[in-house]
């Protein structure tokens, strides 16, 4: 919770790959996060994009969502406040494919019972960030070859000395200390960009940027408290990012190019219609009100799609498996036009996997942790990543 009684006025930007959101945020002490008011900015689908394009396109669509922040939305802010307010922070989570992260499990064990102190931790954690930078100039990750990149999140997620877990490790003594480390990079490129964007909007000094995995995990830690190990899915426009979260900690995360924009490519270059009507063609399809004469080369058109998408998700799951991280539940976050197609793909494939219990995080299942504003709509992104800035942020930037 922020730590300041005062009101608090966020800007919190949701950075996908088929879609920009920003939502203004309102935080005060003991009160749920008021979402004011939002704005969805569609990237048109086209040919399928590279990265390249990606980033190019992605500027241009932050530079209006910020445009819009910093006018209509902040308009919209003080009209609701009996004072008028100004953005004292601005949350950008980014989505695939302009991050990659990883975990790594660090050990240390002794036979003299020893203290964990700063040195040890950071020593571990160099040694871990160095192992990370090389992979990644080694091109280990397609979507950042050639780029120069940075660490935009690095913090220990998990501590276990002795085999117990504890939240507070340091200067305790044991023989045996295992910490589980999660970074992530994002390109320089695109960083520093959105940093001069926001600054040519904003007297703010500097954005702070997270990915969409820990933030759908903080989240879905605080909805669903009891639960420790499930698998995460974003299935976003051009993407679907996958993590495996044991013991509350995401201990595999990966992404595929391929998300729900394909089936809909193959509805316009099919039916030779615009991306509106392909949408509605898959929404009439699920809810049985498509033309009959239509429904047949529909279906066939979604199966063909549904095949190269399976078969990416069976070998990550396979990956998954092997590593002995499976769980009977599933969380899913998606646009709602696809919500029952990828349901439906999801439980087929997933009782192969024993996931039996699947979740789709839908704004009904958040509205009990959120107040919306009668000039904001039910965006799940923006809702799960108000929920989750307003238990991080005020421990955000300590990182390790």
């Amino acid at each position: 919770m922020f730590a300041s009684k005062k009101e608090h006025l966020c800007i919190i930007c949701d950075v996908g790959s088929a879609s920009l959101s920003v939502g203004i945020i309102l935080y005060a002490q003991n009160k749920k996060p008021q979402i004011i008011t939002t704005k969805t900015f569609p990237i048109s689908i086209g040919p399928k994009p590279n990265t390249q394009e990606l980033d190019v396109r992605i500027k241009d669509f932050f530079d209006k969502a910020m445009f819009w922040a910093s006018h209509e939305g902040l308009s919209i802010a003080n009209k609701v406040s009996a004072k008028k307010k100004t953005v004292e922070d601005v949350f950008v989570t980014l989505a695939s494919p302009w991050y990659v992260s990883r975990t790594s499990k660090v050990i240390i064990e002794k036979e003299k019972p020893f203290e964990l102190n700063e040195d040890i931790i950071q020593s571990a954690v160099k040694t871990e960030e160095s192992v990370f930078e090389k992979d990644i100039l080694d091109g280990k990750y397609e979507q950042l070859k050639s780029k120069d990149t940075k660490i935009i999140e690095r913090e220990i997620v998990a501590v276990r000395l002795n085999g117990y877990e504890t939240t507070n490790p340091k200067g305790k003594v044991a023989t045996n200390a295992e910490f589980s480390f999660f970074m992530s990079v994002a390109p320089m490129d695109i960083l520093s960009s959105m940093n001069t964007i926001v600054k040519k909007y904003f007297h703010i000094d500097e954005i702070l940027f997270r990915t969409f995995p820990s933030s759908f995990l903080g989240a879905t830690k605080r909805i669903y408290p009891h639960e420790r190990d499930f698998i995460l899915i974003d299935i976003a426009g051009e993407s679907t990012d996958v993590s495996a979260v044991l013991k509350g900690v995401i201990e595999h995360s990966t992404s595929f190019f391929s998300g729900a924009n394909n089936a809909v490519r193959l509805i316009m270059d099919k039916f030779k219609v615009t991306e509106e009507i392909a949408i509605s063609f898959i929404s009439m399809n699920q809810t049985g009100t498509i033309e009959p004469n239509v429904k047949k080369e529909v279906d066939d058109l979604i199966l063909r799609d549904g095949l190269a998408w399976n078969k990416s998700f069976i070998q990550i799951m396979e990956e998954i498996k092997k590593k002995a991280m499976t769980s009977t539940t599933c969380f899913i976050v998606c646009d709602q036009p696809f919500s029952t197609l990828f349901e439906n793909r999801v439980k087929e494939l997933g009782s192969s996997f024993a996931l039996s219990h699947i979740i789709f995080v839908n704004p009904s299942k958040l509205m009990e942790h959120v107040d919306i504003g009668k000039m904001a709509k039910k965006n799940e992104f923006i809702m799960i990543e108000s929920i989750f800035f307003e238990n991080n942020h005020a421990n955000s930037r300590l990182w390790v």
